[in-house]
């Protein structure tokens, strides 16, 4: 039997004077009145029982489909996707609609998109292109073009897959692909060097797809590096890895 409920939240229930039950936290939104015959609710008056079904239920996560096999009680689901590891993720690339686990878009990116990969090691800087399209005189920046806007990373020993993101014309960071929230942030370096000079940037990495960023997330590219293909030195680094300190990379 499948049990469904409205909301994650609503675990203590209340019953009208026929029997009719609403969960206590939406009993303010309904104005303390049944939904379903309009009598007044006491909120004092608990529906001990339905409590007890809802306690004892037990439900598969919503990530079953992407290899989650967990069954989990209905009181501790919520929490339990939160944090799961089985989220599904979609492929980088703009033009690709393939959404899967995080073992299957490795498999499909090196099926699929093998050509258009750059593969790395953990602890180890490799360089990596950055083109741009068009030099716009008017805004005295660059024009974007969106498949030049990233390169994609994936890890030669746990196929886990990075994006190298450049924002804005001289924004740029480092994103993992997966939606995993326990695996946590990785670190990595990025460099960028001319025939004088040297500027190395480390941060952690976010998720793919989270918008907000602070200055700590990306590195500002030189405003005055108008060249049409930008050379970086990207590291990054395990998790067991414990990133030098500035100055010894470069």
């Amino acid at each position: 039997m499948k049990l469904t409920f409205p909301c994650f939240f609503c675990f203590d229930s209340i019953q009208c004077g026929n029997g009719h039950i609403v969960c206590s936290s939406c009993c303010g939104q309904l104005q303390n009145k049944c939904p379903s015959c309009c009598k007044p609710i006491a909120r004092n008056n608990r529906c001990r029982g339905v409590e007890k079904v809802i306690e004892s239920a037990k439900s598969y996560c919503c990530y079953a489909d992407y290899g989650c096999k967990a069954l989990v009680s209905y009181y501790e689901l919520h929490k339990h996707q939160k944090t799961c590891k089985y989220p599904p993720c979609s492929c980088p690339f703009f033009d690709c609609l393939f959404r899967g686990s995080a073992s299957k878009l490795s498999q499909h990116i090196s099926l699929k998109h093998s050509v258009s990969v750059v593969r790395f090691s953990y602890n180890r800087i490799f360089p990596v292109s950055l083109k741009y399209t068009k030099w716009d005189t008017k805004s005295n920046n660059f024009i974007d073009n969106k498949n030049d806007m990233f390169i994609v990373l994936q890890e030669e020993s746990d196929g886990v897959q990075f994006v190298v993101e450049r924002h804005h014309g001289h924004k740029v960071n480092v994103k993992c692909v997966e939606a995993c929230p326990n695996k946590g942030r990785f670190s990595y370096d990025l460099i960028v060097r001319d025939e004088s000079s040297s500027l190395r940037f480390q941060s952690s990495t976010k998720i793919l797809g989270e918008k907000k960023m602070v200055s700590s997330d990306y590195l500002r590219l030189p405003s005055n590096l108008k060249v049409s293909d930008v050379k970086i030195e990207v590291c990054i680094w395990s998790k067991d890895a414990s990133p030098p300190d500035i100055g010894k990379l470069i």
